[in-house]
């Protein structure tokens, strides 16, 4: 009785397995933002924030979007983040190289749609001893 060796498959598998599970999270976050360094407490895992970005030219993305890593105009923006709970914090991911008056805009139309609890992201400061 001739049987199919499946250990070769079950390694693929698992190989396969590997790679999905440490691509996946990089997928999340997929634009590229240089954020601006400061020493702040970090945001606790349990409380997921919903996260509006914007690169130096001035393009918004949104982490929920239907379409990841494409550009949305502002009103298509707000028309997405319309369904959404308003008691949740929406945190932004601004371009260290934005100007300080294209982040005011985007955080004051956000205010004006209903989002009162608004955060800036930032990464870690590394501090020398």
């Amino acid at each position: 009785m001739a049987t199919i060796n499946i250990v070769p498959y079950v390694d693929v598998m698992l190989v396969l397995l590997v790679i999905f599970m440490v691509t996946t999270p990089l997928l999340t976050q997929g634009v590229k933002i240089d954020l601006p360094k400061a020493t702040s407490q970090a945001i606790s895992d349990q409380q997921k924030a919903l996260v509006v970005s914007i690169n130096k030219q001035g393009q918004l993305y949104y982490n929920q979007s239907i379409i990841k890593n494409k550009p949305l105009p502002m009103a298509s923006l707000i028309m997405q983040l319309k369904d959404q709970n308003h008691q949740q914090t929406l945190l932004i991911r601004a371009d260290q190289s934005i100007a300080y008056g294209k982040v005011v805009s985007l955080m004051a139309q956000l205010q004006q749609s209903g989002w009162h609890k608004l955060g800036l992201l930032s990464d870690a400061q590394k501090t020398t001893v």
